[in-house]
């Protein structure tokens, strides 16, 4: 699960590469703040779809659709 997190961010990571090797400061910062953005979102995503999954829904008749809990 954690390569499809980087594979998302190989291009800001790829992006610093070349920026240091150019010594292109404008781009680093460019592509540092994408990364930061880029992980911020991830957290997010990971987070709210954290929060739904563990919820206990219930149908209209009673069911209960999901059982399982964080412990």
């Amino acid at each position: 699960m954690g390569t499809m997190i980087v594979a998302m961010l190989l291009g800001p990571i790829a992006g610093i590469a070349l920026a240091l090797v150019d010594s292109d400061i404008k781009f680093l910062w460019k592509s540092t703040f994408s990364l930061l953005a880029g992980a911020a979102v991830v957290m997010v995503a990971a987070f709210v779809i954290g929060i739904y999954e563990s919820l206990d829904l219930e149908t209209g008749n009673g069911e209960t659709v999901k059982t399982y809990r964080f412990t």
